[in-house]
C-alpha cells in the first residue's frame, strides 16, 4: 500500500524544515568564517589552514569501521566482504576527497575577497555545473526536461547582474571583489564535478546499501595524509604562509 496523503505530507514538511536548517547553517557559517578571515581581534586569513582542519574532522566517521572489523574477526566469509567493500570505498574517497576539498578551499577563499551574499549565491549555481556535466555524462533523453536549461538560464543571469555590481562597485573594491567572485564560481564547478562523479560511482540502486559514514571517514583520512604537503608547497610559494591560530 502506499503512503498515506497525511504521511506524504508530513515527509514534505520535514524535508522543507531540514532544507531551511541546512540553509541557515551554511549562511551562518559562510559568515563566521569571513568574520575569522578579518576580524581585526583574529585575522586569521588562512583558508587552506581552515579547509585542511574542517575536513579532516570527518575523521571521526571511522570508528564505526574498525568496529564493524572487530565484530567480524571470527566470521571469513563476512570480514572478506567487508575487506573487500572497505577496499572499493576507500579508492572513491581518494578521488573523491581532491574534488572535495578543491571546493571548499575555493570556496573559503572566495570569502577572503567578496561579500557572504556574493559567496553563496555564486557557490550555489553548481546546478550549473551538475547539469552540464551531466548532460555530458549521464545523458538520458527520456528524463530530459527544457526546465533544466530554463534553470540554467536564470542562474546565469544571476551570475551576471552579480558579477556586474561587484565589478563596477566602489572604486578599489571592485577588483577584490572580482577575484572573490571567480573563486566562488570554481567553488560552484568543483561541486559539479564530485556530485556527478558521486552519482556516477554511487547510482540511485547503491544508494540503500552504500555506507556514506564510512565514505566521509575515509575522505578526512585522505585529506589529513594526501593533502599535508600543501602546506610548505603554499608557505615556499607565498601563497599562504603557515602560522597556527593564537
Amino acid at each position: 500500500m502506499g503512503e498515506s496523503k497525511a504521511a506524504q505530507q508530513w515527509k514534505k514538511f520535514k524535508g522543507a524544515f531540514f532544507l531551511a536548517c541546512v540553509v541557515i547553517i551554511w549562511v551562518l557559517s559562510a559568515v563566521l568564517i569571513r568574520s575569522i578571515f578579518h576580524d581585526p581581534s583574529t585575522s586569521f586569513s588562512k583558508p587552506l589552514f581552515l579547509t585542511y582542519y574542517n575536513t579532516g574532522f570527518f575523521v571521526f566517521y571511522l570508528p564505526p569501521v574498525l568496529v564493524a572489523f572487530v565484530a567480524a574477526r571470527n566470521d571469513k566469509d563476512k570480514l572478506a566482504a567487508l575487506k573487500t567493500e572497505t577496499k572499493e570505498t576507500m579508492k572513491l574517497s581518494l578521488v573523491f576527497c581532491l574534488f572535495w576539498f578543491s571546493s571548499n578551499y575555493f570556496y573559503n577563499l572566495g570569502l577572503v575577497s567578496t561579500s557572504v551574499s556574493s559567496s553563496s549565491i555564486l557557490s550555489n549555481t553548481s546546478a550549473i555545473f551538475v547539469f552540464l556535466i551531466e548532460i555530458t555524462f549521464l545523458w538520458d533523453p527520456l528524463n530530459f526536461s527544457w526546465f533544466k536549461p530554463l534553470f540554467v538560464f536564470i542562474c546565469f543571469a544571476g551570475i551576471t547582474m552579480i558579477t556586474i555590481v561587484d565589478t563596477y562597485g566602489p572604486e578599489g573594491s571592485k577588483n577584490h571583489s572580482f577575484v572573490g567572485d571567480m573563486f566562488s564560481l570554481l567553488s560552484a564547478a568543483c561541486y559539479g564535478v564530485y556530485a556527478t562523479f558521486l552519482r556516477i560511482k554511487v547510482p540511485k540502486e547503491k544508494e540503500e546499501t552504500f555506507k556514506f559514514s564510512h565514505f566521509l571517514g575515509f575522505v578526512g583520512l585522505f585529506n589529513l595524509v594526501c593533502l599535508l604537503p600543501l602546506f610548505p608547497i603554499f608557505d615556499w610559494a607565498g601563497i599562504e604562509k603557515f602560522e597556527w591560530p593564537n
